[in-house]
């Protein structure tokens, strides 16, 4: 009977350590997480944006902090693998954040550029709205220009000396 009470106790004392530690953990944790794949994006962005054959490569503050040159199938990203469930509602996730699916974002493109009058008996006035909005940027285009021109040769001009 006294171990009984000595194991109720040791896990109400376990309980109440995870009720109050949890929460307060992963809201740290996928603060750091986002921000090391904000951090992670920005560096992709960056070597993708270098031309080939520069020197130069930065790891990403995970494989920095674990003291890893990259990631493998026996040492695997935390920070992608870890999944943290929200305390109140376990099924769902904190962490990783719910990314929306590819075709979805595709399909929301496609929905932008997609009129849907073009495939319907009032064809033609969609072509002719299309043609209307085409020549108003251009001409919106092409008077910012000439301002750009006009501006760019009165400060020349005033750049000569008199």
């Amino acid at each position: 009977m006294a171990d009984l009470r000595a194991l109720a106790e040791e896990r109400n004392a376990l309980a109440k350590e995870l009720r109050e530690n949890y929460p307060t953990v992963v809201a740290r944790l996928v603060s750091l997480f986002a921000r090391i794949a904000a951090n992670d994006a920005a560096l992709s962005a960056l070597h993708g944006s270098r031309p080939s054959g520069a020197k130069g490569y930065l790891l990403g503050a995970e494989l920095i902090a674990r003291g890893l040159d990259d990631f493998s199938r026996d040492q695997p990203s935390i920070t992608r693998e870890l999944r943290l469930p929200d305390w109140a509602e376990s099924n769902k996730l904190l962490w990783p954040p719910p990314a929306v699916p590819a075709a979805v974002l595709l399909a929301e493109m496609v929905s932008q550029i997609h009129d849907p009058r073009r495939h319907s008996a009032d064809w033609f006035a969609a072509q002719q709205a299309d043609i209307a909005r085409r020549k108003a940027e251009e001409q919106q285009r092409i008077e910012q220009e000439a301002a750009l021109t006009e501006e760019n040769r009165r400060e020349y001009e005033r750049s000569l000396p008199r």
